[in-house]
């Protein structure tokens, strides 16, 4: 897989000029099979919402009173999360959400179409490694260097604006490693993001 890596990052932001907020993708068919869809070959056109993913999207977003029609909806470009989007759009009456290969899936290399058992392997070999590799996985260093190049996007595009990123559970996680000051690798230490769950992404000094 070829990705804008942390090397082509710009250096990290210390304060930022817009309010952002991620959003998980509602559960999928591929979380209901329990299988890693994680090239966008496979998830761009297959392995949307199931019904009970729509329901929780719509839940969280009713459920909520800090996001509304000025929002700006961006999402990874895999059907789930463009699905999500569009949920989220409708609901919060927004313009049309935009989509980002940047936000995509992290790359989970040859267990692609296997067992989702398989994460919590690749989760392990992170820990001590933000160089992970092993399997042909993208690494958590990249996967972070990919958030940073969107953030430095919208920071460029945007200013007060609110941007709700709709996208996957492990990039999410590892760019919430940037906020708390932790390497790429620990992002299993930090809480764990549950499908449809929004969480603000606030820089320290904000």
């Amino acid at each position: 897989m070829t990705y804008k890596t942390d090397k082509d990052s710009p250096q990290p932001l210390e304060t930022l000029q817009n309010s952002y907020f991620l959003m998980r993708h509602g559960k999928s068919v591929a979380n209901e099979e329990g299988i890693i869809i994680s090239l966008i070959e496979n998830g761009r056109s297959q392995y949307g919402l199931c019904d009970a993913g729509k329901e929780q999207i719509s839940k969280s977003l009713q459920n909520q009173s800090f996001l509304d029609s000025d929002t700006i909806i961006v999402s990874s470009d895999f059907l789930r999360t463009k699905e999500s989007a569009q949920l989220a759009a409708k609901i919060l009456k927004t313009d049309a959400p935009k989509s980002s290969p940047l936000l995509r899936e992290r790359f989970f290399g040859d267990y692609e179409k296997m067992g989702d058992s398989r994460y919590k392997l690749v989760w392990e070999k992170d820990k001590d490694n933000d160089e992970n590799t092993c399997m042909n996985v993208e690494s958590p260093k990249s996967v972070l260097g990919r958030f940073q190049n969107f953030i430095q996007e919208m920071e460029s595009l945007y200013t007060h604006k609110k941007i709700l990123i709709l996208s996957h559970g492990d990039i999410l996680q590892i760019g919430l490693t940037w906020p708390a000051g932790i390497a790429a690798s620990q992002h299993r230490s930090l809480n764990h993001l549950e499908t449809a769950e929004i969480r603000p992404f606030i820089l320290p000094g904000k």
